[in-house]
């Protein structure tokens, strides 16, 4: 960190931030940091966000059921754009609102039993849900470390044998890396 000629830390703006914004540094791969963060985003992107308990009597509950969504299987986000949109129809001025389906997926925990032995695992997200477990054979794939964060599906490009055959190699069995490839 820089420092004055008095040995004093220089000032946020003299290393290149806004003094006035409150920032919040956090490690990328803590589940509950992550989660926070993306809460914060949502709310800068979309305005107030309010949490409410699916098992509460209240008008907006009342509104989601009406709609057929089952709280015990899904979340639902009610947002101003319904109240803007009915409000252009009841105007007479055509509305297209689209409503994807959105998978998001953030793994709880994970672990490779090996005999008594439990080794505590970390899967990506998207994986398979098994509660009850599934048994196999274990592969290991020596991820490149460089490239932990590299946005492709191109074995090539993940694994330091270059991803030989990998998708042969791993089919039917449990994939065991030295990293976290995405």
């Amino acid at each position: 960190m820089s420092a004055d000629a008095s040995g004093a830390p220089a000032a946020p703006a003299e290393l290149g931030f806004d003094p006035k914004v409150t920032w919040i540094v956090y490690d990328g791969e803590c589940p509950f940091c992550t989660q926070y963060v993306k809460l914060m985003r949502l709310r800068e992107t979309v305005g107030i966000v309010k949490p409410l308990n699916a098992r509460e009597d209240h008008p907006v509950v009342r509104y989601v059921r009406a709609r057929g969504i089952d709280i015990n299987q899904e979340m639902a986000m009610v947002k101003g754009a319904d109240v803007i949109a009915k409000k252009l129809k009841a105007l007479g001025v055509p509305v297209e609102v689209h409503k994807p389906s959105i998978y998001l997926s953030v793994p709880l925990s994970a672990s490779v039993k090996l005999g008594r032995r439990t080794i505590r695992a970390k899967p990506p997200s998207m994986s398979l849900s098994v509660p009850k477990g599934v048994e196999g054979d274990l592969v290991y794939l020596d991820a490149d470390e460089e490239k932990f964060r590299t946005y492709t599906r191109d074995p090539k490009e993940i694994f330091k044998d270059g991803g030989a055959n990998a998708p042969a190699r791993v089919k039917g069995k449990i994939a065991i890396l030295n990293g976290f490839a995405n």
